[in-house]
């Protein structure tokens, strides 16, 4: 795993991610937040900016 990949319960901070699955992006603005699963089950992001 590298240093932009994400599991479920992983805390991160804010920016893009998205789903490694389905390829869904969230925007996340939280200086500090848990990732959650996906709604197609995924349990990887990806953050892409």
């Amino acid at each position: 795993m590298d240093e932009k990949t994400f599991v479920v319960g992983q805390l991160a901070g804010p920016g893009t991610y998205r789903c490694d699955a389905c390829g869904r992006q969230t925007v996340e603005y939280a200086l500090s937040f848990e990732i959650e699963q996906c709604a197609c089950g995924s349990t990887t992001l990806r953050r892409v900016d």
